[in-house]
């Protein structure tokens, strides 16, 4: 019982210093409001021209614990010099000669403390791109999320968040030549792999991601790293992402992953940050003034050596500096107990950020709480559900739901982390479009057990949304908890089971040219031909290989004799083909086709008639038929809905031909519309 006293009188002295002490004397604090919010302004951008100035709200910020309370709790424990906490920070790059953050970065003593030359050694960390230890930093990012974390109080710049003893290991898999997913001959992770591999194997606990992927890059490699990582206790913290979605983004859809979103500073939820099911907790990431290369321009400030930037970016690093702390002052804490002190620990989001429009599934980030959970027992429930969303539904439209849960408990006790049984109720809250066949289920739960249970549902019918969102209610009267997750369910169609489905072969097509990757889903490239009858229904696309500068092929696929033809029309040079009709053009008796387009100086809108194996219709240039872009806009089709008419008329030069026709109305304006005789004479 002495440990649990001595704690217990650590915190609380803490705790009361941290209260008293005067705010940092670094000459750029007064614009972190991040650690300390007095009601500070801040400019906001609201289009890439303008930015608006924000008051804060007095205390939203993260509750910092100051770096001489931690001390003082290092001190009274008799741990102060027992250890060093290493942050990897994988991005792209760091300033190790900035000034502020001189002694903040990690050395390769076991390495390089012997080395006479330690050219091209890993001594304060790695560059994956290029296979060397030059870790300059040419866009600035890797630098800002650094400083976040670890800037010197010195009254120099900016105060970091946390204290000395934690150190920042720079992994770079960024620069300014990565502008896709292929980097030297390299998947982009496939460098996140090695980089979270390295921070294992040297020492690092805390990862700090802040960036992400789509699905389509997501392999077995990089998932096999963050394995690694969450076997030998290192917790990967991420950033949810900067498109204002509900959308699945890698690392974030894994469970291991802690992922941050951001707010502002009313404590709002950022316009931009993603939010959902993904998406655990948030950190302030609104105008934050951090450390930059002192050769990188700063753009906002005008300091050299520093910037204010915005995004999840910088949320995540606060989320990853409290995690160090807490590794700090318990260097025997596992992942699981470091995800509760940091979950448990959040504060209520704004109230200005509705829960039901853009839901998180905890709260902001708060760091004296997390620090002061230290001291007691406590337990979490939460929903394991991140990565299985995705369900697929033939035609009978019933489905089975697993809900995964994990039981999480802390005590600054050893001997009282028992591993006792505890009862649960899970409840299911959807849309009318989803049927329960029961909503509630009740469950026994063992810590650090994962328990899945089935709960059975269908739809309404198919004609529904295909995200659907759903409330997943836990409750334990054991434990005295409750909670609400949201989560969000993408259906999608089994084509494997559907009956009555034909699969036709085509051949001597690249798969590329007939699917998309759109949101992690694979879609079709191709599109509907608008047909002149229910039979013979078609399809048209570009192939890649067949384009040039002065042609586009328009490739159409046509379903005749439980097979499909296909046809190659050449045509001259066009942006765009929008949509392709089938019409008796020439009142032959036979239909023919007309290709609706846009020109290839973007000029002109284009149709151009062919018979149905793709020959021009009229000699010359009669069968291209082309009008000049303006106002009065093209033909209107929506939905492969011809919303005009084809009216027959009669030509000297093609006899008899249907053209399309519509009307367009406008409104004159007021300068035309002048009483004055005169003004309309003169113009």
């Amino acid at each position: 019982m002495k440990t649990k006293h001595l704690i217990l009188a650590t915190l609380l002295l803490a705790f009361k210093a941290n209260a008293s002490e005067p705010v940092p004397t670094d000459i750029l604090f007064s614009k972190q409001w991040y650690l300390n919010n007095s009601g500070q302004t801040v400019m906001k951008a609201v289009s890439e021209l303008e930015r608006k100035a924000i008051k804060g709200v007095v205390g939203s910020d993260l509750k910092w614990v100051k770096p001489t309370s931690i001390d003082q709790m290092l001190k009274i424990q008799g741990s102060e010099k027992e250890n060093e906490i290493i942050v990897a920070v994988i991005d792209s790059g760091l300033d190790i000669s900035h000034p502020d953050l001189k002694d903040r970065v990690w050395y390769n003593a076991k390495l390089c403390r012997d080395l006479v030359n330690p050219k091209n050694q890993p001594c304060n960390g790695w560059n994956f791109i290029n296979n060397t230890n030059d870790l300059k930093d040419d866009i600035g990012h890797g630098t800002h999320v650094a400083g976040l974390i670890a800037a010197n109080h010195n009254k120099v710049g900016i105060a970091g968040l946390t204290h000395p003893q934690i150190k920042i290991m720079p992994l770079k898999v960024l620069d300014s030549g990565v502008t896709g997913f292929v980097v030297n001959g390299k998947l982009f992770t496939d460098l996140v792999a090695e980089a979270i591999t390295f921070a294992v194997k040297n020492g690092a606990k805390v990862i700090n991601l802040s960036m992400g992927w789509p699905k389509v890059i997501d392999t077995f490699k990089v998932r096999q790293a963050f394995r690694l990582a969450e076997q030998n206790n290192v917790l990967v913290i991420a950033a949810s992402g900067n498109n204002n979605k509900d959308l699945p983004t890698y690392p974030c859809a894994y469970d291991s992953v802690l992922c941050v979103g951001a707010v502002d500073n009313t404590g709002a939820l950022t316009d931009f940050s993603n939010y959902g099911s993904k998406v655990d907790m948030v950190a302030p990431g609104e105008f934050m003034v951090s450390t930059i290369p002192e050769g990188v321009e700063s753009r906002l400030l005008r300091i050299r050596g520093y910037d204010a930037k915005r995004g999840s970016s910088q949320a995540s690093p606060l989320v990853a500096g409290v995690a160090a702390t807490l590794r700090l002052l318990n260097n025997k804490l596992s992942n699981d107990e470091l995800r509760l002190l940091l979950l448990k620990g959040t504060s209520a989001i704004s109230s200005s950020t509705p829960s039901s429009v853009r839901p998180i599934v905890f709260g902001q980030l708060n760091m004296e709480e997390s620090i002061r959970l230290l001291k007691t027992k406590t337990n979490l429930i939460q929903l394991l559900q991140k990565e299985n969303s995705e369900v697929k539904i033939a035609e009978e439209t019933g489905f089975t739901q697993g809900i995964k849960l994990k039981l999480s408990q802390f005590s600054p006790e050893l001997s009282e982390r028992e591993l006792k049984e505890v009862n649960a109720t899970v409840c299911l809250e959807t849309s009318n479009d989803l049927i329960l066949k029961e909503k509630c289920q009740a469950t026994s739960l063992v810590p650090g057990v994962v328990k899945e249970l089935s709960f059975q549902l269908s739809l309404k019918d198919l004609v529904v949304d295909s995200h659907q969102d759903i409330k997943v209610k836990i409750s334990s009267l054991d434990l005295g908890f409750q909670s609400q997750n949201p989560m969000t369910l993408i259906l999608s169609r089994d084509l494997e089971k559907l009956q009555n489905i034909r699969k036709l072969e085509i051949q001597g097509i690249s798969p590329n040219d007939l699917l998309a990757n759109s949101n992690e889903r694979l879609v079709s490239r191709l599109q509907g031909g608008i047909k002149l009858s229910e039979s013979g229904s078609f399809y048209f696309g570009l192939e890649k290989s067949k384009q040039s500068e002065k042609e586009t092929v328009v490739t159409l696929y046509r379903q005749e004799n439980n097979g499909l033809t296909l046809t190659r029309v050449t045509l001259p040079k066009m942006t765009r083909v929008i949509t392709v009709h089938e019409r008796d053009i020439n009142l032959d008796g036979s239909n023919d086709l007309v290709f609706y387009g846009l020109n290839g100086s973007k000029d002109k809108l284009v149709l151009a008639m062919t018979d149905k194996l793709g020959q021009p219709l009229f000699s010359g240039e009669k069968w291209l038929w082309n009008w000049e872009l303006s106002l009065f806009e093209g033909l209107p089709v929506e939905d492969n809905i011809e919303n005009f008419s084809w009216l027959k008329v009669d030509s000297k030069e093609l006899g008899s031909v249907l053209v399309p026709s519509f009307v367009r109305q406008f409104t004159t304006p007021d300068l035309d519309n002048s009483t004055a005789i005169l003004d309309r004479m003169l113009g």
